[in-house]
């Protein structure tokens, strides 16, 4: 691979560490010092090692990012000096042991470095030019794994039935969006894929299913290309009735405008499907008004662009109606709650699925549509309605890292005793909790990236603390994101912070100093850019 030869070492031109520099095998002994002279330990030697084969291993791996980028191997018994090795070598202390290439001075004893005058004065623990030799010839006998792409995993993978895109001639994608309702559909999504399979014969119907529970509309907009639209479906089924209900009259009618209209981007438009989820509430109820305001919102947004619409809520009323005095209903509630009972929050996915066959069945060229190129409805909120969005994952090289941060996965679970705080492995159906979260624990850290964007929000930030987030534009502190999360619960998108928007790019520093209580956690998964025209 191609290497810049430049360093920043004053006191070596040796182009071989130049090289060693650039691909981030060695940071030096400060900013502009690498000190040649020195002699190598055994510690260093091992992670100098490690970061040669994680670098041809991950293509995304850096330096920076080296935390975000686990080995999985088999560890040998502890070593009897293992109190000796330093923290940040004892993860390639442990590979090299297991893989045989640094093994201990004994079965017992690994000798990273010398402690001593006495040590120092003997060479304890140095590695030898002879010594480097070997070590190098045998890192290059390990088997590389199977190139991988360093990002949080996909969400979806658990719940996806086929690849996105299948070398299938045939294919027909359907990728499914919205809340909880959405993520834990599988039931109604397959009561869909039914019934377009039986419409259209010719066709091997494949399903995408990319729900996230508790969210809204905004962030729905925000992740679409990222989690749809890059796949190019064939038909987009998109549910956000129940989340957006408290999201009020422009917010719900500019982000289900802007994923229609981000739909109407794709080199070939997709067929678009408003569902109404319900919630089990009667009519004369305040939680029925939000919800049914928010669908007649969204319903304006379907007449402008001519597409199909089912409301779910009202095929359960008449069902109610058909079915309550045989089974002794006094209320619509009543009926609902042999639905919404128990554990299973949304128990009522059997009649999603009824509502949708229904719809299908009774106007299936009808609910083929394909959204009409019109002009934009919410026109005065037209930079947000015709928004691009960009995401930099938490290992993207642009973003950097100040202070102390650690990486949460299930090798290495959250270090505080505060209940409140713990992360599950799998937190409640969020899959992307399971690794690859920074986090910081009691600690002062900072991220920080340069952006172009006319503004930016944090995706996937949560804490059990109530602190704030400080944000600093070009130097300069600008606003602080709430980062508290009831019982640790997950607050999927931070509100959006504006940028000077002037096509220059500019300076953002997040700065999560200053805790307000002593147990405190802080993690994010992603940074979500919003440009506008």
């Amino acid at each position: 691979m191609p290497l810049d030869n430049a360093s920043p070492f004053t006191d070596t031109d040796d182009k071989y560490v130049a090289a060693a520099y650039a691909l981030g095998v060695t940071a030096g002994t400060s900013a502009d010092a690498f000190s040649p002279d020195l002699l190598l330990n055994r510690e260093q030697a091992a992670v100098m090692l490690t970061r040669v084969y994680k670098k041809l291993a991950f293509d995304a791996w850096s330096l920076s990012s080296d935390s975000s980028f686990d080995l999985e191997f088999e560890q040998t018994k502890e070593f009897t000096d293992d109190g000796k090795i330093s923290d940040w070598a004892k993860n390639s202390v442990y590979f090299m042991a297991a893989n045989g290439i640094i093994k201990g001075v004994s079965e017992t004893e690994f000798a990273p470095k010398n402690t001593t005058e006495e040590e120092a004065a003997l060479g304890y623990a140095n590695a030898t030019r002879e010594a480097a030799i070997l070590l190098a010839a045998r890192t290059a006998k390990l088997e590389l794994p199977e190139k991988i792409d360093a990002t949080i995993p996909d969400p979806y993978q658990d719940v996806q039935e086929a690849p996105i895109k299948p070398n299938d001639p045939n294919a027909y994608t359907v990728a499914f969006i919205g809340g909880s309702l959405t993520e834990g559909g599988a039931l109604w999504i397959s009561n869909t894929k039914s019934v377009l399979e039986q419409n259209m014969p010719d066709k091997t119907i494949y399903t995408l299913n990319a729900g996230k529970g508790g969210t809204t509309s905004a962030y729905g907009a925000a992740r679409f290309m990222e989690d749809v639209g890059q796949y190019e479906p064939d038909m987009v089924v998109i549910e956000f009735a129940v989340n957006d209900r408290y999201y009020g009259e422009e917010n719900s009618k500019i982000y289900m405008e802007s994923l229609v209209r981000q739909c109407l981007r794709l080199p070939k438009v997709p067929v678009v499907v408003f569902v109404y989820a319900p919630l089990p509430y009667d009519k004369d109820s305040d939680t029925y008004a939000s919800w049914a305001n928010g669908v007649a919102w969204k319903e304006e947004i379907a007449r402008h662009y001519g597409i199909k619409s089912i409301n779910v809520y009202d095929y359960m009323q008449r069902d109610y109606n058909n079915i309550k005095d045989e089974k002794g209903y006094a209320t619509f509630r009543d009926y609902l709650n042999t639905m919404y009972s128990g554990t299973d929050a949304h128990g009522g996915y059997q009649k999603y699925g009824e509502a949708i066959i229904e719809a299908f069945s009774n106007d299936f060229n009808g609910c083929m549509t394909v959204p009409l190129k019109k002009e934009v409805y919410c026109t005065e909120k037209r930079d947000i309605v015709e928004a691009r969005y960009k995401q930099l994952m938490i290992t993207n090289p642009a973003i950097y890292y100040l202070g102390e941060w650690e990486t949460y996965t299930k090798y290495n679970p959250l270090k505080t005793d505060d209940p409140y705080a713990k992360i599950p492995v799998k937190h409640f159906s969020y899959p992307f909790f399971t690794e690859g979260e920074k986090q910081v624990v009691n600690k002062v850290a900072a991220f920080g990236f340069m952006s172009k964007a006319a503004a930016f929000s944090i995706n996937y930030t949560s804490s059990s603390a109530g602190s704030n987030v400080k944000v600093y534009i070009d130097g300069t502190q600008a606003t602080a994101i709430s980062c508290y999360s009831e019982n640790n619960r997950v607050n999927y998108n931070s509100d959006w912070v504006s940028l000077p928007n002037d096509g220059k790019e500019h300076k953002v520093i997040l700065s999560v100093e200053e805790p307000t209580a002593d147990k405190y956690v802080f993690r994010f998964g992603s940074v979500i850019e919003r440009f506008t025209k």
